[in-house]
């Protein structure tokens, strides 16, 4: 079955989590993202703000799942192309903690959205089959909401602790999921 509403921006799920990420102290900040080398999709998307933040709406041409056609890495090949290609939209926020030591740990939360909850299962099954592509050296985490695939991803393993308790407390909430 499709989906026939077509989502223009972050869901109130994702809305909603970004809210409580603040009052955790993880908060956004887009100078990071364009001053370092991470998360290159994020630094050739289009910001909007929603609720004072920014949220990036990623190309899929230039999401990191699409990156890998033209890759020479066999293993890469087996990354579905043309289902990701095929999503309506992409919509990431980036989060940083707020802390003084000197480990700079931070994420990305993306939402995809797809026309069906049966392609959020096959997209789910294929990265699970090609990990750790296109996520090297960390520890993805996905869920699945109707026609919605939600990834927490961070660019380094040591991360993926603190990802995988933000990834269970946005399991947790109860909120609305289609509107914006």
């Amino acid at each position: 079955k499709e989906s026939g509403k077509r989502q223009t921006g972050p869901t109130n799920k994702l809305l909603d989590f970004a809210d409580s990420l603040h009052d955790w102290g993880w908060n956004p900040d887009t100078g990071r993202v364009s001053s370092v080398a991470i998360y290159p999709e994020l630094k050739v998307a289009t910001i909007s703000w929603y609720r004072g933040r920014p949220y990036y709406q990623i190309e899929l041409t230039k999401s990191a799942m699409c990156r890998w056609k033209d890759s020479r890495n066999a293993v890469a090949i087996a990354i579905n192309y043309n289902l990701f290609i095929n999503a309506r939209s992409v919509w990431a926020y980036f989060y940083k903690k707020d802390h003084t030591d000197e480990w700079k740990t931070d994420g990305v939360i993306e939402q995809w959205e797809f026309k069906n909850a049966s392609e959020v299962k096959s997209a789910i099954t294929n990265l699970k089959e090609v990990y750790p592509l296109p996520f090297f050296n960390t520890k993805p985490y996905y869920f699945q909401i109707d026609n919605y695939l939600y990834i927490f991803q961070t660019r380094a393993m040591t991360f993926s602790f603190d990802q995988k308790a933000i990834y269970k407390k946005f399991k947790l909430m109860k909120s609305a999921h289609h509107e914006i």
